[in-house]
């Protein structure tokens, strides 16, 4: 499994190379941009951890750094926010008005505005067998590559145990939606709720687990007066090319959730 994903990784940068109309929308910090830290909205200063006012919501974890953000530009000249936290980096611009990046260590509540993404089921692909067709589908469109790349399915065991996988499209409007080329679906996601974890390191499926397990505590923790609870298969972002060493990819494992009412 190990030898297979450095493969991949090293595929990944060759295709890159291959298919020049693929561009990341890389962003780095722009001339005199101010780092600003941003300081997390916690359930007790929102009052409730129920839906509300708030788009993210510290509710646990003990995170080394938080995030810091600047502003951006991208290589073809748009603003985009860039974000740190400790040595995890995302040079990748999001999707416009995308929820800011939960950083490593810290369980936050989320909610995503609708964004639209690329999708591709896995029908038994595997992890590369789903990458190279939605790589081809954004290439051959000169569409951007955005952070982050999402994966949806069970994270531990073979490959083939992720059910999807999604690019994101930097502006809503842009294309089409629909059945694309070599079973591609375009399409407008829904406003989502999320319980998430930020991770730093290689991807490691028995910790993965571990951190699905400290979601499913919290939720089950849960007072009374309503309560999140389980709304779909489990989420792995991950915001870093092959270009960034193992040690320091920045994920996010989350578990779609919705609110239930007492």
């Amino acid at each position: 499994m190990t030898v297979l994903r450095w493969f991949c990784g090293v595929a990944m940068c060759l295709m890159m190379l291959v298919f020049p109309g693929c561009v990341r929308a890389e962003i780095g910090p722009a001339s005199g941009a101010e780092a600003v830290v941003v300081e997390p909205v916690t359930a007790m200063e929102a009052g409730a951890t129920s839906p509300g006012d708030w788009s993210v919501l510290r509710v646990g974890g003990e995170p080394e750094h938080e995030l810091t953000v600047m502003r951006g530009t991208t290589k073809g000249g748009s603003s985009a926010d860039y974000f740190e936290s400790g040595r995890a980096r995302i040079s990748a611009a999001l999707p416009e008005g995308y929820a800011r990046p939960t950083v490593p260590g810290a369980v936050e509540l989320k909610r995503y505005a609708s964004y639209r993404q690329a999708l591709l089921t896995s029908e038994g692909r595997g992890q590369s067998g789903m990458f190279w067709p939605l790589f081809r589908h954004i290439s051959s469109r000169d569409i951007a590559m955005t952070a982050p790349v999402v994966m949806t399915g069970r994270m531990a065991g073979d490959e083939a145990s992720e059910t999807s996988m999604a690019f994101l499209y930097r502006e809503p409007e842009l294309g089409p939606t629909g059945a694309m080329e070599d079973g591609v679906v375009v399409e407008d996601v829904a406003p989502t709720y999320v319980l998430s974890v930020g991770v730093m390191g290689g991807r490691d499926d028995e910790r993965f687990d571990a951190l699905r397990g400290q979601l499913e505590a919290w939720l089950a923790a849960q007072g009374e007066g309503g309560r999140w609870v389980v709304d779909g298969e489990v989420r792995l972002l991950g915001y870093n090319g092959p270009d960034v060493a193992r040690r320091y990819k920045w994920w996010e494992l989350q578990l779609p959730v919705r609110w239930e009412a007492e």
